[in-house]
């Protein structure tokens, strides 16, 4: 399919990005169940929207949630303040996760304001505010998936692919070998990714 020069080329070349990629894989994120500012009627979004973050994130190949019980336990021990930056990287820490996320859904008056924190365990200053408004709640949902892709970027965003060229290729066109990969702009380099696309261009 691809002469083998052109093999070695390739497979050279994602070998430097599994090397460059290694240290960084598998990062851990605890999100925190949601504080709920609301009739006692909405209680169930405080765990409810934990979960649902946690799934969209565990998608990722890149992510590993931590189990919502642990970090229930760890806040029966101690209960903290979700603008104490230092205790939640304390929490962070015990729980030995790279990034925390914690959150607080606010309805009143046909409104809903969604506030998320997303907090860097290792970076002293490593942390950002996101904010949502809605009067709706399935536009809550939407914005909770706006919320996990703006996540993805915070945290990996050196891990995006904003290009994909091909060289080195004389008598294959380049349609046909991007064909054969999944690597592909928009995408995530992912140690998984690469050794299938390597497979596949041995096939």
């Amino acid at each position: 399919m691809i002469n083998k020069l052109f093999k070695s080329f390739l497979i050279l070349f994602f070998c430097l990005f599994l090397q460059k990629a290694e240290a960084k894989d598998d990062l851990k994120i605890a999100v925190f169940p949601f504080i709920i500012t609301a009739p006692s009627t909405y209680s169930y979004l405080g765990e409810g929207l934990c979960d649902i973050l946690s799934s969209r994130l565990s998608q990722n190949l890149l992510f590993e949630t931590i189990e919502k019980s642990e970090i229930k336990s760890l806040l029966k021990e101690k209960k903290v303040d979700y603008a104490d930056l230092e205790a939640l990287r304390k929490l962070g820490e015990k729980l030995d996760v790279d990034w925390v996320i914690v959150g607080e859904v606010t309805i009143f008056d046909k409104k809903i304001i969604l506030q998320t924190t997303v907090l860097s365990i290792l970076e002293p200053v490593g942390f950002k505010n996101y904010e949502f408004r809605c009067e709706k709640l399935d536009n809550l949902l939407k914005n909770l998936n706006i919320l996990s892709k703006e996540i993805l970027k915070q945290i990996i965003g050196d891990r995006l692919i904003y290009k994909v060229n091909i060289r080195g290729n004389k008598k294959i066109e380049n349609e046909v070998i991007i064909n054969q990969i999944k690597t592909c702009k928009g995408g995530l380099y992912t140690k998984a990714t690469i050794s299938e696309d390597i497979k596949r261009l041995y096939k």
